[in-house]
């Protein structure tokens, strides 16, 4: 959903995190994972809150375009992933004054077609008494922790196998070097031998010599 709202009001620096494999798990999840709070101060923070409880539950995204955009010429100049992860993990000198007025902007701009409110449900009140059953967890957060496991798994396997591999092939460089001290040795008893047989053969052509005078 995030995409498709940077794709109508940025498309620029849409293709610049596409450009550089910045996904909405590095420029959105951070700001879904801590709410914000590590990018605004207390103040800031609650006056945020403020609006997001008495708006709409899709307002949370268009802050959190609002707050790319806002941002752009900085994330435009940005290359490297390590600095995109950083960028949405720090504080930037905007004010949240200013998220909030391009935030109420692109609600009131973008075309009903991918308005994210028409696949969010409104906040719903608690019954009283008891909890209701919950079971609409947001789908995207869930899918992104299953891949992340599923990631960690196969780097974990990744890892055997090739520390597997790795002992293979040193297992294999000793037996070659076994081989190779093996065959050495064997050249070294050769040329003894046939050192010791010429000296053999030269010592018995001088005693023959010396009988024969």
């Amino acid at each position: 959903m995030i995409e498709n709202l940077l794709t109508h009001h940025d498309h620029t620096l849409l293709a610049h995190f596409v450009r550089y494999k910045v996904t909405s798990q590095i420029y959105a999840w951070p700001l879904f994972e801590t709410f914000f709070s590590e990018i605004f101060n207390r103040d800031e923070w609650l006056c945020l809150f403020d609006h997001i409880f008495s708006n709409h539950p899709s307002f949370v995204l268009y802050i959190i375009t609002s707050y790319c955009i806002n941002n752009r010429s900085a994330l435009l100049r940005v290359t490297e992933l390590d600095d995109f992860k950083y960028f949405f993990h720090h504080r930037n000198p905007i004010s949240v004054q200013t998220i909030l007025t391009e935030a109420y902007r692109l609600s009131e701009v973008t075309p009903v077609d991918i308005d994210p409110k028409r696949m969010i449900e409104s906040f719903q009140p608690l019954t009283r008494g008891q909890y209701p059953v919950f079971n609409k967890y947001p789908k995207f957060i869930v899918d992104y922790q299953i891949q992340e496991k599923e990631k960690l798994r196969q780097e974990e396997m990744n890892y055997i196998r090739q520390r597997e591999l790795n002992v293979e092939m040193y297992r294999e460089r000793q037996q070659r070097r076994h081989e190779e001290e093996s065959w050495l040795r064997q050249q070294q008893l050769l040329i003894e031998a046939e050192e010791k047989r010429r000296t053999l053969l030269l010592q018995e052509d001088t005693r023959v010599k010396e009988q024969k005078n």
